[in-house]
């Protein structure tokens, strides 16, 4: 339902809980706050600083002060939002467990729906991608018994893909269809550096030694290793190629070590890039690469980073996957990329020298589903639950 002259109302959202400013989140915040229809108001605790990989978190001491600050938090957080003035709707956005668990309550007790951006599942991701909790073990069914309540607080729920959507609904007995999506879309701070490098055309001259640019937080579903082997195979080919990885995280180590192993010697290593330095990398590249990995998390989300490429007009290539099938269609089928199986070093290789061969001179126009796309999924989901209001 969107709001038409006939309604007028200009509808009150809070924004709750203690959610960093990632893209994701100030992509949110932005198609309503630039809407007419909506007012927001954050209500806001960050515990987690700066930090962007909550599972890189190491040492007794790094999460003992996580903990202190969460512990603080909430209790302030509590206060802050009863004191909140007559509003239709709360989101809590990702990482948004505990504060569904937490602060669902004060919700109810105000009698307002309560939308969850669910985004990434910590069952899933911890359990099933990332492997740093055992399948079966007390911390995995604690961790399920957790986001299994939390669905059944929450009024409310949203994910980024149709697939990812999908799967959660089987993950934790949900009726079909009863989780919407919002997908991720690619940040306006990402658009307004691009636009300012402009003049910047990619891969403008096609040099002798193929560029290759990864970029990510080496989590397992990205497949990094898939990519260096890739790369290897490409040298004992005896084509020239050089490949600059970006990033830091937890399968870097893994990386390392195999990079060592292969002998490869044409790999730039770089901890990360400012937004107005990476989109100059990702401009001065000729293929970017997405992601590779085996998981089923893998085959369900689609990366940022592929959102944010796509907008540039740089070529990719990423794993075949349901998800990016999605991103297929909703670009309308014309992006300058190539979709290999997920974890397979030969077919990625072969996948480079395809795309490589046959780019055409670059015109600089990519697709962004920016902004307005995701109000309008954004709006429309919010909409929906409040028509029977």
């Amino acid at each position: 339902m969107i709001r038409t002259t006939q309604n007028p109302r200009l509808y009150r959202v809070v924004f709750l809980g203690t959610y960093s400013l990632h893209p994701r989140q100030k992509l949110l915040l932005e198609a309503l706050e630039t809407s007419p229809d909506w007012e927001v108001s954050q209500c806001r605790e960050n515990p987690w600083g700066s930090v962007s990989d909550k599972t890189q978190i190491k040492g007794v001491g790094a999460r003992l002060r996580i903990l202190i600050k969460f512990l603080l938090a909430y209790p302030v957080l509590t206060v802050r939002y009863l004191r909140q003035p007559q509003h239709d709707l709360v989101v809590m956005m990702h990482a948004g467990l505990l504060d569904v668990l937490l602060l669902g309550w004060l919700v109810k007790l105000r009698r307002k729906p309560l939308v969850w951006d669910i985004y990434i599942s910590w069952f899933d991701t911890l359990v099933n991608d990332r492997g740093l909790f055992k399948a079966g073990s007390m911390r995995a069914r604690l961790l399920h018994l957790l986001e299994r309540t939390a669905v059944r607080i929450a009024d409310a729920m949203f994910l980024d893909t149709r697939e990812h959507a999908d799967y959660f609904e089987t993950l934790y007995a949900l009726p079909k269809q009863s989780i919407g999506v919002v997908h991720v879309g690619v940040d306006s701070e990402f658009l307004q550096v691009l636009k300012s490098n402009s003049d910047i055309y990619p891969a403008s001259v096609r040099g002798k030694c193929l560029r290759l640019l990864y970029y990510g937080n080496y989590i397992p579903l990205h497949g990094v290793k898939t990519i260096v082997e890739a790369v290897a195979m490409l040298r004992d080919a005896g084509m020239e190629i050089g490949l600059t990885l970006v990033g830091d995280g937890q399968t870097a180590r893994e990386v390392t070590q195999r990079i060592s192993d292969l002998g490869l010697d044409n790999v730039t290593r770089i901890p990360w890039l400012p937004y107005a330095d990476l989109v100059s990398t990702i401009l001065g590249s000729d293929i970017c690469l997405g992601i590779f990995g085996t998981s089923g998390k893998a085959l369900r989300v689609i990366p940022n980073k592929i959102y944010q490429i796509a907008a540039t007009g740089v070529p990719f290539i990423s794993a075949a996957t349901p998800a990016i099938s999605e991103f297929c269609e909703l670009a309308g089928g014309q992006l300058p990329c190539e979709l290999v199986p997920p974890g397979d070093p030969e077919a990625l290789a072969k996948g480079i020298q395809s795309l490589y061969a046959r780019r055409g001179h670059p015109t600089h126009r990519g697709f962004a589903a920016d902004v307005n796309n995701v109000r309008e999924e954004f709006s429309s989901l919010l909409f929906e639950i409040l028509s029977p209001q």
